[in-house]
């Protein structure tokens, strides 16, 4: 037999051997494309059918996976606080939503000195509404009573919202 004769043989036999490996393993092999294969009788199909009667497998991708939704709630620090005149200081405020909804964070600002001669505090909220993960941050001036903005020591900030 020629070279090339048995090349195209050997390339058939491949070809008919994919295809009825495809087909068992699906559960699909009566007629793969391309061929003139059909099946003797009725009795020898139900056979044949009981033989390799693995229920077909259809694989389905798992759902997304999701974040459990949670309302809107705020981690704030203070960056920064430097006193603009006697009366004001400027606090500069970094606000994470750690929710997974969007939200508008109310932040309230204290600030004093140690002893609590001189304070003041401010309430802001948010112009626009944070999305759950996102950061924002924003400068407020807080009045400080008595001229006092130079000496204050401590700063917090808490934020509430919805």
């Amino acid at each position: 037999m020629p070279r090339r004769a048995k090349i195209v043989l050997a390339i058939l036999g491949v070809s008919v051997a994919v295809y009825v490996i495809t087909g068992l393993v699906t559960g699909d092999w009566q007629n793969p494309p391309g061929t003139s294969l059909s099946r003797t009788s009725a009795a020898h199909s139900a056979a044949n059918t009981a033989h390799h009667a693995n229920p077909v497998r259809k694989v389905t991708p798992a759902p997304a996976r999701t974040r459990a939704e949670r309302p809107a709630a705020y981690k704030a620090t203070v960056v920064s606080s430097l006193p603009v005149n006697p009366a004001d200081l400027a606090v500069t405020v970094r606000v994470r939503n750690t929710g997974t909804e969007s939200g508008t964070p109310e932040c309230t600002i204290n600030a004093s000195d140690p002893s609590g001669t001189y304070h003041g505090f401010d309430i802001a909220t948010f112009r626009g509404r944070l999305r759950g993960g996102q950061v924002a941050a924003y400068t407020d001036q807080v009045v400080i009573t008595s001229q006092g903005s130079a000496y204050v020591t401590s700063v917090s900030v808490h934020c509430t919202g919805s």
